[in-house]
């Protein structure tokens, strides 16, 4: 898996969590916009250096406010080959992510 060729690669928490956000269907705040209109809060554990609640879990009820290349960027920093749909998803250019994480976010520990 791409999870896995990145951990093996060298790839730090930061990135892989980059990466994951963008080819999730639920992170990066997706999870957040699909519950719409409930509200949303968010009681994070945090296991990332920083504590980022976009990083934690990758975000799923955290706007990303990352683009698709970036993560691409990421794969190919490290010699990732990617499938082509990948590939093409990646390359495509960032969509607004409208009323994504509405509520609140609390850092618990």
């Amino acid at each position: 898996t791409i999870t896995r060729a990145l951990l093996h690669s060298g790839a730090n928490i930061k990135e892989m969590n980059l990466v994951r956000r963008h080819l999730s269907a639920v992170k990066g705040g997706k999870l957040a916009t699909m519950a719409q209109p409930a509200r949303i809060v968010s009681l994070i554990i945090s296991d990332v250096p920083g504590d980022n609640p976009t990083d934690v879990a990758s975000g799923p009820t955290v706007a990303d406010n990352s683009a698709p290349r970036d993560a691409l960027r990421v794969l190919q920093r490290y010699g990732i080959t990617i499938p082509k749909p990948v590939s093409e998803r990646l390359n495509q250019p960032a969509g607004p992510m409208e009323n994504a994480a509405t509520g609140e976010v609390r850092l618990i520990a």
